[in-house]
């Protein structure tokens, strides 16, 4: 758990025994049809799992006595999915998912389980699979909708059995809020309560995530994600790496934080990109390392966004000139065989990452259970970071294994963030059938936003004998094929792939370091190539919002991203100097040649050109052009001046029109409210009236075309 700044709270310290409320809360949890929390303002129902629990110790020596105890009990086990030697190992984070014999007496355990002095506190676990459990811890946090109510924050903490136990670092109005280890409600059920007082913004359970990490191991290979020549499947689909390192290779003032299980720091192909991190599970810095054996998913993720290139060893990052950010917010634990994310941390982690200069922030991980203080803290980090141009949030889509069904998991489902699903060798979302012999699917939907290669990733691995290289060939009774045990070729899932999407985000930052993190994740979404074999759909406003719920806008391309990224900073430019622009929309089924247009107005008595151009190449059916890439003569008349008598003339070679079609102009929308007919065939030219404006005063004001099909 991740420690808060501690403030006084002495007096108001309760330590009565669980109360009246207590009893009819705890029957309620029995209840599993009525478990819920409010994320925000939605109410997010739980199924728990009948059998499972977790209990949380004291200290490690506390777990080992029970572990030995628990062999002559009946009608407990240990929960072992993995068949590991549980009962010598020493778990450092002191938990133990407990399975009853007999699920109809389960309560009865957790009961008995609650009156040990050894044990911290008991939670249940809840998820619809095995794939990714949730369990909470004894805390939930608050975020108060006005400070001064913290005093009746405290007097409902005690009124039902807890206390406040820390102020956020980052926002005075956050409390941390803890369970008395006999309050049995649990903070799932008692964080709802509160909401519904109107005292807060949100309330959130502080969740744990075993499996949150979207990855599951694979083999080590050469880069095919960057450069594919074949090495698995026929060349083909790659992120275009090389004609993007020909403008770029990132700038060392960019820097990307890894939330994950921490970092290798002495790697030989990172630690010259290193830059001092955080350890938010225990809460030090200078931190970010991996602590445990088998904790090698951090390591892998930032080798994929930015190992060290042309050192004559390893592999290349994506950015492989800028920095990398360690921040550990999750840990493995070998008794599950899985990394586990500690919500808390990712919390902290997220603050501190863009209160210490992060750029881009990558989470290869996500979970099942939305957490309004992690949406928080990521609202401030795409908002607040980058002195308020924000930071580029990097999201997995997350995985399914023995599946296709998954859809895009939380936090990646944010509109502020960017998900990123994996494809396979064949240039095809990954899935049980494609060519890899991988029993997993990469999770998609309607928010998914772009696609990146996830299988037989190239990447850093720990360099012992417990790295992802070193444990795969061991399963599959493989010889180690590279003297150097820092690498594996066996990186995969949608964790894989998000952290090429996060070293293009830094590479365009490193051109282009103003630009608003909105309009990098759009020119990385701009540049995507659109996967043959899937069909795409738009409303017609911008290209880039031609999506497939599998693929997303599609591939992503490094080169076409940083291509992107040059007009989206002219655009961020021209939105701050006085001028007219112009875009064009074709949201017919014909394409456009030979377009012609102008825009005249009368100023100060006198008519002049605003707008005066002719577009050369052909605009195709579904497709854009104008601003930024042309744009209006600037405006010398003075600020507030109106300009009056507005007409548009658009003449346009239209090809085997079938008859007339739709047009529509408005100032700053890209959906004008009225439009008329006109036959682009005949030669003729469509003139529209346009409302009176005034001249801008350091801004650009924009004149939207729309061209549809007369239905």
């Amino acid at each position: 758990m991740v420690s808060c700044s501690q403030f006084d709270l002495a007096d108001y310290s309760n330590s009565k025994e669980a109360g009246e409320q207590g009893e009819e809360l705890l029957n309620m949890s029995q209840n599993t049809a009525d478990i819920y929390y409010y994320y925000f303002d939605t109410k997010v129902f739980l199924k728990e799992q009948r059998d499972l629990f977790l209990v949380c110790f004291n200290d490690a020596q506390a777990r080992r006595d029970y572990i030995a105890e628990l062999n002559s009990v009946s009608l407990l086990k240990i929960w072992n999915p993995n068949g590991s030697n549980i009962d010598i190992e020493d778990d450092p984070y002191n938990f133990l998912i407990l399975q009853s014999l007999d699920p109809n007496l389960k309560y009865d355990l957790i009961k008995e389980t609650l009156t040990r002095s050894d044990i911290k506190y008991v939670s249940p676990i809840y998820g619809d699979d095995n794939t990714c459990l949730t369990a909470v811890t004894d805390e939930f946090s608050v975020q108060l909708k006005s400070k001064a109510d913290l005093s009746r924050l405290v007097e409902m903490a005690a009124k039902f059995d807890c206390s406040v136990v820390r102020r956020d670092d980052f926002d005075d109005g956050v409390y941390d809020v803890r369970l008395q280890k006999q309050n049995e409600a649990g903070a799932v059920r008692l964080s709802a309560m509160f909401y519904e007082s109107g005292l807060f913004v949100f309330t959130s359970p502080a969740f744990v995530w075993f499996g949150g990490i979207a990855s599951t191991d694979t083999y080590y290979s050469d880069q095919w994600g960057l450069k594919n020549t074949g090495q698995y499947f026929n060349s083909g689909p790659d992120i275009n790496i090389e004609s993007a390192w020909s403008i770029t290779e990132g700038d060392n003032d960019i820097i990307i934080a890894i939330l994950d299980s921490g970092v290798e720091l002495t790697h030989p192909d990172l630690s010259g990109n290193l830059v001092a991190g955080f350890d938010a599970i225990s809460n030090t810095t200078p931190g970010g390392a991996a602590q445990e054996s088998g904790a090698s998913h951090g390591t892998a993720v930032a080798g994929v966004a930015g190992a060290i290139k042309n050192n004559g060893i390893g592999i290349s990052g994506v950015a492989p000139n800028c920095k990398i950010m360690p921040i550990r917010v999750a840990y493995y634990s070998s008794t599950y065989g899985r990394e586990i994310v500690d919500v808390n941390a990712a919390v902290f982690g997220f603050n501190w990452a863009r209160t210490h200069g992060a750029d881009v922030i990558n989470c290869s991980w996500g979970g099942p259970t939305p957490s309004g203080s992690l949406t928080t803290a990521i609202n401030n980090a795409t908002s607040l970071g980058r002195d308020g141009k924000g930071c580029v949030v990097i999201c997995s889509s997350g995985n399914t294994e023995n599946a296709d069904n998954g859809s895009v998991s939380y936090p990646g489902y944010l509109d502020n963030v960017m998900a990123v699903g994996a494809i396979s060798i064949n240039g095809k979302r990954k899935n049980l059938t494609t060519p890899d012999n991988e029993n997993w699917s990469s999770n998609y939907g309607p928010t998914l936003d772009v696609v990146a290669p996830g299988v037989f990733i190239s990447t850093t691995d720990l360099s012992g004998s417990q790295g992802i290289n070193e444990q795969r060939l061991s399963i599959l009774n493989k010889s180690y094929d590279y003297s150097d045990k820092g690498y594996t070729r066996w990186f995969d899932g949608t964790s894989a792939s998000a952290p090429h999407v996060a070293g293009i985000a830094a590479l365009i930052l490193s051109e282009y370091p103003d630009l608003p993190q909105d309009l990098v994740r759009r020119s990385i979404e701009q540049g995507c190539a659109k996967l043959s074999g899937y069909s795409y759909s738009s409303d017609g406003r911008y290209p880039e919002e031609y999506k497939n719920i599998e693929v997303g806008y599609g591939l992503v391309k490094a080169d076409q991203a940083l291509s992107r990224a040059y007009f989206a900073n002219i655009q961020n430019t021209l939105d701050n100097t006085a001028g007219l622009d112009f875009t064009i929309i074709n949201s017919s089924s014909y394409p456009l040649e030979d377009v012609i247009l102008d825009v005249r107005g009368t100023i100060n008595g006198q008519e002049e050109y605003l707008i005066s151009c002719d577009i050369f190449n052909s605009i195709e059916n579904g497709f854009q052009a104008g601003y930024p890439v042309y744009r209006g003569y600037s405006l010398s008349a003075t600020p507030g001046t109106p300009i009056t008598n507005i007409t548009l003339d658009l003449y346009a070679s239209c090809i085997d029109c079938a008859g007339n079609l739709e047009v529509g102009a408005v100032f700053d929308s890209p959906t004008p409210t009225s439009y008329s007919c006109f036959y682009f065939g005949s030669g003729d030219t469509c003139q529209l009236s346009l409302p009176d404006i005034v001249v801008p005063n350091g801004t650009r004001r924009r004149v939207y075309i729309r061209i549809f099909d007369v239905y």
